[in-house]
């Protein structure tokens, strides 16, 4: 599947350098958001639409997910993400995991209790097109044949 593993921050610029749990992030020092790949690459301009959605995101908030491209029928592009603005692509972000909230470092709770916080603290302030990647509760069997299929 054509996507890219994105980390997003928010908070003063004085913490601006997350830790290298996932491959990029996004910075936000108050005045600006900054969209940086996983080489700090800056992408802020790339993708407006996913910088508006997060514009809410709580202030020294991390949160992680893929950015999805999707071609002329629908399906997601890895060619259509790497051409992103020179074709009609869309692009969602798909959220699944938050790893400092308001501040606070939540990587130490379980997986369950980080979704919990997302879903009550960061998803209701996020728009169009970031949505939520809710977890696939299903045996790894099926899930790989339903990839096959």
């Amino acid at each position: 599947m054509g996507n890219r593993t994105e980390r997003w921050r928010r908070g003063s610029a004085d913490r601006a350098i997350p830790r290298s749990i996932s491959s990029s992030h996004r910075v936000q020092d108050r005045r600006t958001l900054h969209l940086r790949s996983r080489n700090n690459k800056d992408f802020s301009t790339s993708y407006p639409a996913v910088i508006e959605g997060l514009a809410r995101l709580p202030d020294e908030t991390v949160i992680d997910g893929e950015i999805v491209a999707f071609d002329e029928g629908g399906r997601p592009s890895f060619n259509a993400l790497q051409n992103f603005g020179s074709s009609p692509a869309s692009v969602v972000f798909y959220v699944f995991d938050v790893m400092t909230l308001a501040g606070r470092d939540v990587m130490c709770e379980p997986l369950d209790t980080r979704r919990r916080l997302l879903e009550q603290n960061v998803l209701p302030k996020l728009q169009e097109p970031v949505r939520y990647t809710p977890p696939l509760d299903v045996r790894l069997s099926v899930l790989i044949q339903s990839v096959k299929a």
